[in-house]
């Protein structure tokens, strides 16, 4: 099976989303070239999404000597999604800006690590707001040496794994879950109504 839902497949990074031709700044050719610095017998890429990009990465995932550690599951139905999460190791979005163009805040990193799991975002744009203090890595998305580096550690120390794991899940609740909802959206919302009660 692809996605398991009672374990973590050691080594597996994540992207998941529409896999377009158009959308390739959100670093899926990256991802293949982050992989062919990790090693062969430990990683693996794995692609969730429907799109019409998949021939053409599987072309690059051949040229890069990744092909064999690189997997494509087609579209995810929503009842799934939180086994695909779950199955990763480490989750990658690390887009870049330009006319068209970077993220504002995407939701499937929070997603992602609100199952647990690690994010390695770029810092060009809204993701550099997702992560606090651990819980994966934000940086410059053309930063291949690092992104893999940081890889590697998640793969190599698991006391460093169960602390990004615990970290990411931490960030979610604090800045993302109901609790914060709710107080930012009090903080926003009284103080109009006081202002119009005021008038």
């Amino acid at each position: 099976l692809l996605f398991a839902e009672e374990s973590v497949d050691a080594g597996r990074i994540l992207f998941l989303g529409r896999i377009l031709s158009r959308t390739r700044y959100k670093g899926t050719e990256r991802l293949l070239h982050v992989l062919a610095k990790l090693p062969s017998e430990r990683f693996e890429a794995v692609f969730a999404g429907g799109g019409d990009d998949h021939e053409h990465l599987r072309t690059l995932a051949g040229t890069l000597g990744v092909a064999t550690r690189t997997r494509f599951s087609g579209p995810i139905h929503e009842d799934d999604l939180v086994d695909v999460y779950r199955s990763a190791e480490a989750f990658y979005l690390a887009s870049e800006v330009g006319a068209g163009m970077g993220e504002g805040l995407p939701l499937t990193p929070i997603e992602a690590m609100a199952c647990g799991v690690p994010a390695v975002l770029g810092d060009r744009d809204g993701s550099r707001e997702i992560l606090g203090e651990g819980g994966g890595l934000c940086g410059d998305p053309e930063d291949l040496d690092g992104q893999a580096a940081y890889l590697e550690r998640l793969a190599a120390d698991p006391g460093f794994l169960a602390g990004e794991r615990k970290a990411a899940l931490d960030r979610v609740r604090s800045a993302f879950g109901f609790g914060a909802f709710a107080v930012a959206t009090t903080a926003a919302v009284v103080p109009a109504g006081v202002e119009e009660a005021a008038r």
